[in-house]
């Protein structure tokens, strides 16, 4: 199981702001539980479809053009960064 995060850098459509708009998990199956943050927080659960890799549908449908990205979260120690660099996440147990 990996940590993941959705950073809006620009929000195109003027409903969830910028920032961290959505903190997920991504499941050792390939699924994606995403909660949405803000005003009116909701919770998603995308499958993958006909053997796609689920984020990248989630970055298709959520990327609007490089203008949010996927962060993935590194534990290092008792340190914790975030990457773009899906390879170096760690896993979560």
């Amino acid at each position: 199981m990996y940590i993941f995060r959705l950073n809006r850098r620009e929000d195109v459509t003027g409903k969830s702001g910028t920032g961290a708009v959505v903190q997920g998990i991504l499941t050792e199956d390939g699924v994606a539980i995403m909660r949405w943050l803000g005003d009116k927080p909701s919770t998603v659960i995308r499958e993958p479809q006909n053997g796609s890799d689920v984020m990248d549908d989630v970055a298709s449908v959520h990327g609007h053009d490089g203008r949010t990205v996927i962060e993935w979260l590194v534990v290092a120690g008792s340190s914790q960064v975030w990457t773009t660099n899906r390879e170096l996440a760690s896993e979560i147990v």
